[in-house]
């Protein structure tokens, strides 16, 4: 087994990694073609089925998701309190720190009056259901709601797509095949008496989990880990479908799946390619509109040069986040490398914003985390706040062993002891079980009351994390 050996200052945990352990692999995709009030005016948006089906098929051959890990709400099946169950039940229940999430919205986008003054422009930002009700906004599911879904899933690999509008216009609004569906009051005019020409507009701000990356929970500032948006347009724009060998299809998921079954590329040249492929189709006059797709990443330093999912390494590097600590930790290897041949030593050097106590960790293959630090020949693990060296002497080194490849090193630090020697071998969930990871980021709610409970209980570690790579 390989030593690598991480250093911190509060707790260091040190963390390498040879293959996923056992994660989960969850999807939840929704499409939307038509409406229960389809008589009372509210438009088709063709193509929504055929985007679930063609995420499905790429998920299964692209990402090796098993076809009983994926579930499938189409039209009528897709009820507010249906998706607001099966999101809860099967995306964040069902599921455990490292594992890969994905979630397709495809339908109408709307907007009801904001009722809890928390938006500037006075509008909550919705997801219309099947059941949407257009004359008094009841059944759609709130911006507010899915920022509260997206907290619980911090601390996986979660990729949720959101192809839908978010604002319009009243002169594009209920026509087929546009997905933004205008606010009741709006909705209202249109079926009433003409009294505004078809070119005013009314637009209107706001995106869909856009306070995702950091928000206040009960005054504790909330940072997310592993998640990634993408949208299909801005706060001001429609979403509009393409015609693909005949058939309608929403033009971002069209798009993202031709781009992910050609090959896989790190996030920050899939945001771009996406955006120039969106144009091309605007310019050739095979798109409608003018849409802005976009990506946005938590966590981004360890995102954006990945691709979706990322490796391995991630598992560990999005669960391994404790999003309301203040703690700073940073690791790296002493000699200033990333990559050792067999043989070599390795030494680390930690920072940290917190005294406290430190634990080095190298997780590998097979599920196995070998503590490293504390150890028989340096028990002792609190430290100081500021810069420290790993090992502390001589007694002890960690040498480079097999197998060869990447090693993601992480640094925990923790002000509080978390009697992780008491033995040298872990698998990766009794690691993430001691940090009470699930239990922390199922917390991050917002429920009145919780935030200062949230840090008491787990808000005083954190960790850094660095990749190492073995040679021969």
């Amino acid at each position: 087994m390989k030593k690598i050996f991480a250093l911190s200052l509060t707790l260091l945990f040190f963390i390498s990694f040879k293959a996923i352990c056992q994660a989960e692999d969850r999807a939840l995709l929704i499409g939307i073609d038509t409406y229960k009030h389809r008589a009372d005016g509210v438009s088709d948006t063709p193509g929504c089925v055929e985007d679930a089906m063609t995420i499905s098929q790429l998920l299964k051959i692209k990402y090796n998701f098993r076809q009983e890990s994926i579930r499938v709400l189409q039209n009528s099946e897709a009820t507010s309190d249906r998706i607001k169950q099966v999101f809860q039940s099967w995306l964040i229940d069902g599921t455990k720190p490292g594992d890969r999430i994905f979630f397709l919205y495809s339908g109408h986008g709307s907007q009801v009056k904001d009722k809890n003054n928390d938006e500037q422009d006075g509008y909550d930002d919705t997801l219309f259901a099947y059941d949407g009700n257009p004359e008094n906004g009841e059944k759609e599911i709130l911006d507010d709601e899915i920022e509260v879904f997206i907290r619980q899933l911090s601390g996986r690999r979660a990729v949720l797509v959101f192809d839908s509008c978010h604002s319009g216009t009243i002169s594009r609004g209920a026509t087929i095949g546009g997905r933004f569906f205008p606010p009741p009051e709006e909705f209202k005019q249109l079926r009433g008496p003409a009294s505004r020409g078809g070119d005013d507009k009314f637009i209107k701000g706001g995106v869909i989990g856009r306070g995702a990356g950091v928000r206040k929970v009960d005054g504790v500032d909330v940072s997310l880990s592993g998640i990634i948006l993408i949208t299909a347009a801005r706060e001001d724009q429609e979403a509009f479908p393409i015609d693909v060998n005949g058939k309608q299809q929403g033009a971002l998921t069209y798009v993202l799946s031709e781009i992910l079954k050609s090959g896989q590329m790190s996030v920050k040249d899939l945001r771009n390619e996406i955006s120039s492929r969106i144009k091309k189709l605007q310019q050739d006059r095979k798109l409608r509109g003018s849409q802005e797709p976009g990506i946005e990443t938590q966590q981004s330093e360890l995102l954006e040069n990945y691709p979706l999912f990322g490796g391995w390494e991630q598992a560990a590097a999005a669960a391994l986040v404790n999003p309301v600590s203040t703690i700073k930790v940073g690791v790296n290897t002493l000699q200033g490398k990333k990559s050792y041949k067999i043989g070599e030593t390795i030494s680390y050097q930690v920072t940290s914003s917190s005294p406290g106590y430190l634990y080095l960790i190298v997780f590998s293959q097979n599920n196995v985390a070998t503590c490293l630090f504390p150890n028989s020949q340096d028990k002792d693990n609190k430290i100081e706040s500021g810069a420290l060296s790993i090992p502390r002497s001589k007694t002890y080194e960690f040498p480079i062993q097999e197998p060869i490849g990447r090693d993601l090193v992480v640094a925990l630090v923790s002000t509080t002891p978390l009697n992780l020697e008491v033995k040298d071998v872990y698998n990766w969930d009794e690691i993430f079980e001691r940090l009470k990871l699930k239990a922390l980021q199922s917390a991050l709610v917002g429920s009145k009351g919780q935030g200062v409970r949230i840090v008491e209980e787990h808000g005083y570690w954190q960790a850094g994390k660095i990749e190492v790579e073995t040679v021969r």
